[in-house]
């Protein structure tokens, strides 16, 4: 009682809010947002805890159980990303009283404030959604609605935050550690541990195993990051990250998500070419890592064929689009129809489409069993309005432009994590957003955003002061 009596005392001192939060200390607000960050990482383990005091764990409730798990975990992160989004409005607040000119503040905040206007234009989405409630609160299976995208803020507001601490390295590596005990565990696919913890091996604790896909993608890019980095020792290369790679790479193929793979793919092929023309230190861990997914890769598929068959369905698919695309419905494993008619949806309401998660009732009545367009793109246009979309798209042209504006300039780390976010772009051609993954893509995107927007009017430079984060500090 003495200490709330003394901070109501020096809170009653400040004479109005810009005073107050002219005295929060930075570093208070990077210790909330990596203590709320790191939660997000370490969810999948209160999933697997809460699985353990389940009524039952009989073969035929796994749905139910699967879907209970679910609310429970999206319960938690809606609790960790309000709370993030608080810390967020009262760091750009702060930022705000801090500005010099209005014009300056808007030019060094492009990134966000884009986003913000997507988000914005969400909220009108929202209002003028034919299905008003499920724009707000989403489907009982995707749980998307307006109400996690405020969450998706606060994730990103948490990260954009932390983006200048050192101390961002403890989730990559936390992120990695989860990711293993995950795919440790699917590999192994002892029938009673998945009982028990609610999970198989294709989509371990995720609804789908293309969604698991999403998820070892950008743990398979971390380990890539981590890898390149100038001061990560060579035991902890040779012991941990490798063994770490080979063990995701392998999950990934098992899962059997084309799509992740192929984002993995090419943004490894990306930053390889990129080190080819700018970088030449790097090449030689980059070829490594890019000949492990290879090898690993082809030795899976000398047991199962799955790239082959990939390849093959891929090859006949085009074939079939190019040749006549009104028939090709089905290439894709369905998604080239998807695609087709989320084009149209998105001609039907361009400005502010049907709302979020709310494309299901129009995809079910042209005879389609799926909700989504499996395309990223698309489910933004037609959901949220071509405005929406064209922020989200000029906030990624922006980002990207303001990184290789001077390429041989750009630091190891954010080339890698680049290449993590050029990775999960292409994924995005083939996939659909989802409470439980999206989170963490918006973790990486707040932190290569905040290193960029951090720097002054997007000049990449190392220089002492004011630069982005110097490769040897991580």
């Amino acid at each position: 009682m003495k200490k709330i009596k003394q901070m109501r005392e020096k809170i009653s001192q400040y004479d109005s809010v810009k005073a107050w939060l002219f005295d929060i200390k930075d570093i208070h607000l990077e210790k909330i947002a990596f203590g709320l960050l790191m939660a997000l990482i370490l969810s999948p383990l209160y999933v697997l805890f809460r699985s353990l005091f389940l009524h039952t764990h009989e073969l035929m409730y796994f749905p139910f159980n699967t879907r209970a798990l679910g609310n429970m975990w999206h319960t938690l992160l809606l609790q960790l990303g309000y709370l993030a989004l608080i810390l967020g409005l009262l760091a750009a607040l702060k930022s705000y009283y801090q500005r010099d000119h209005i014009w300056q503040y808007t030019r060094k905040y492009a990134l966000p404030i884009l986003l913000f206007l997507m988000i914005f234009w969400s909220i009108l989405a929202t209002v003028f959604s034919p299905h008003f409630k499920t724009a707000f609160f989403g489907t009982a299976y995707r749980q998307e609605g307006l109400i996690t995208y405020g969450a998706y803020v606060g994730f990103f507001a948490a990260a954009f935050l932390l983006a200048k601490s050192p101390h961002k390295i403890k989730l990559f590596y936390t992120f990695i550690l989860i990711q293993a005990l995950l795919a440790i565990m699917s590999i192994l696919n002892f029938e009673s541990i998945h009982r028990i913890f609610t999970m198989r091996q294709k989509t371990a604790i995720f609804h789908n195993p293309n969604h698991y896909g999403y998820y070892l993608l950008l743990g398979i890019m971390v380990i890539v990051i981590l890898y390149l980095l100038p001061k990560t020792s060579f035991k902890r290369k040779s012991f941990i990250l490798l063994p770490s790679y080979i063990l995701l790479v392998t999950t990934l193929n098992i899962n059997g998500s084309f799509g992740p793979f192929i984002g993995v793919f090419f943004g490894l092929i990306f930053m390889f070419l990129f080190a080819l023309c700018f970088n030449r230190n790097i090449v030689k861990p980059l070829s490594i890592t890019l000949l492990l997914f290879l090898l690993t890769s082809f030795a899976y598929d000398q047991h199962t064929s799955y790239l082959r068959n990939e390849i093959t369905d891929l090859n006949d698919d085009i074939g079939s689009i190019i040749e006549n695309p009104g028939e090709a419905g089905r290439s894709g494993t369905g998604r080239w129809s998807l695609w087709m008619h989320g084009l149209v949806f998105m001609g039907e309401r361009p400005i502010f489409g049907y709302g979020p998660d709310s494309l299901g009732p129009r995809y079910y009545e042209t005879g389609h069993n799926n909700d989504r367009p499996h395309n990223e793109y698309i489910q933004f246009g037609a959901s949220l309005g071509i405005p929406a979309l064209t922020a989200y798209i000029g906030a990624l042209a922006l980002l990207f432009l303001s990184l290789f504006l001077k390429p041989k300039a750009l630091p190891i780390y954010l080339l890698a994590l680049s290449g993590l976010i050029i990775a999960y772009l292409i994924n995005a051609f083939f996939g659909n957003t989802m409470y439980y993954t999206t989170p963490y893509f918006l973790l990486f995107l707040g932190l290569i955003m905040g290193e960029t927007t951090h720097h002054k009017a997007f000049e990449i430079t190392t220089e002492k002061g004011g630069g982005i984060t110097d490769d040897k500090n991580l």
